[in-house]
C-alpha cells in the first residue's frame, strides 16, 4: 500500500470528522473511505477469519497434494512464458 502524506490540518479535519471519513475531491465526486489504522486492521482480521471459516486445513492440504498429481500441472517457468505470450 503506498502512504499518502498529508499535512497538520488535513490531520486535524480527518480526526475531527470522526472514526470513518469519506473522502471528496475538488470536483465532489468521492475518492474514497479513510478509516482509522484499528478500524483497517480489524476488518483484515475479519476478512482472515472469514476466509479461514470457508475451508479446513485438511481440505487446503487435499488440494496442494491433489494439484501436486495432476497430469496438467505447470512449472513457474512454463506459466511465465505463457503470460508473455498473451
Amino acid at each position: 500500500m503506498n502512504p499518502l502524506i498529508i499535512d497538520a490540518k488535513q490531520v486535524e479535519q480527518f480526526e475531527a470528522a470522526g472514526p470513518e471519513v469519506k473522502v471528496i475531491g475538488p470536483d465532489g465526486k468521492a475518492v474514497g473511505v479513510m478509516l482509522t489504522a484499528d478500524q483497517f486492521e480489524a476488518m483484515r482480521k475479519m476478512e482472515y477469519a472469514w476466509a479461514n471459516a470457508q475451508v479446513t486445513d485438511e481440505e487446503l492440504q487435499a488440494d496442494l497434494e491433489s494439484s501436486r498429481n495432476d497430469p496438467t500441472r505447470y512449472s513457474m517457468e512454463e506459466v511465465t512464458k505463457l503470460v508473455e505470450r498473451v
